[in-house]
């Protein structure tokens, strides 16, 4: 039975249950064969689903698919793996910066369920924001959200694949910024560095380096493939959000550990530098003679 990487800790490293998301992969883990199987089902169920808008509306024959809907259903699939996936990243680093921490066990159970683990209440909130600004979205701009004329089935299927896509990706944006918060903390009061094994140091960095290119990647072909609506009001409502906030949080994922982990490595530095001038002058010989100007002549002389 495979369990979540943060979750995998003891009970008593948690401080809080985790969301549902690590629930729901959690639950997808444990179904027989492959989880790529599971994935393959969700994604063909939710391309149907995504599928009876044009249907319903006579925009497309019943039976042809195009790419922007395709991409709708595949997507869901896409943030709940990548959310996985970044679970998996922070566990990893975790592990690999280990070494550098000068914390008790409980302390780093604790810390790494924190960096790998959303809250379950936390994850609620957001999931509830999900739903009303998807919500807002159709009544405002329902051309923009793809809602218009839609009624019963394709309307809530709709609004189910864009909130569930919503929730998953904004609980992700939050954990990284939660993990962020804990990695700075984590670095500035519990780690020991060694300049002659940086490589912990960097663990981090490699982590938020790899989400980073997961989003970009993301925003890329959410930009190629689905159609952005040309008029201001519909972006700004519809895709700005996606478009913004995501590129500031992979900045700041990015420049945060490798200035924290710079700005402590110099540090280091500038102590070894010292405490190597200190023991240098206290080698140097001293001399047990007072050397005055009368000693100097005596000696002239």
């Amino acid at each position: 039975m495979t369990q979540s990487n943060g979750a995998a800790e003891a009970t008593d490293a948690r401080p809080y249950p985790p969301g549902w998301p690590h629930l729901l992969a959690d639950r997808l883990e444990r179904l027989p064969g492959s989880i790529w199987v599971a994935y393959a089902v969700i994604a063909l169920v939710a391309v149907l689903a995504m599928h009876l808008v044009p249907w319903t509306r006579d925009n497309a024959p019943i039976g042809t698919f195009d790419l922007p809907n395709t991409f709708w259903g595949i997507l869901p699939v896409i943030t709940l793996w990548l959310f996985r996936d970044v679970e998996r990243a922070a566990a990893t680093a975790f592990d690999a910066f280990r070494p550098a921490l000068n914390l008790s066990e409980p302390e780093l159970a604790r810390l790494r369920y924190e960096l790998t683990v959303i809250p379950d209440r936390l994850s609620l909130v957001i999931t509830v924001v999900a739903v009303g600004f998807t919500l807002v979205s159709f009544a405002l701009d329902p051309a923009g959200s793809d809602a218009v004329g839609l009624t019963g089935l394709p309307l809530v299927v709709v609004l189910v694949i864009q909130s569930f896509i919503v929730s998953v990706f904004f609980q992700l944006i939050c954990q990284v910024l939660r993990q962020l918060r804990q990695i700075r903390r984590t670095v500035a009061r519990s780690a020991v560095v060694d300049l002659f094994q940086p490589g912990p140091m960097h663990a981090f960095s490699r982590f938020t380096s790899r989400f980073g290119i997961s989003i970009v990647l993301i925003v890329g072909f959410s930009v190629a493939l689905v159609p952005t609506p040309t008029d201001f009001g519909s972006f700004l409502l519809s895709w700005a959000p996606y478009l913004v906030i995501p590129p500031i949080v992979v900045v700041i994922a990015f420049v945060v550990p490798l200035y924290g982990m710079h700005g402590r490595l110099v540090a280091e530095k500038e102590q070894m530098q010292g405490r190597r001038s200190s023991a240098s002058r206290a080698c140097l010989p001293r001399s047990t003679v007072p050397w005055t100007q009368a000693s100097a002549r005596g000696s002239a002389s």
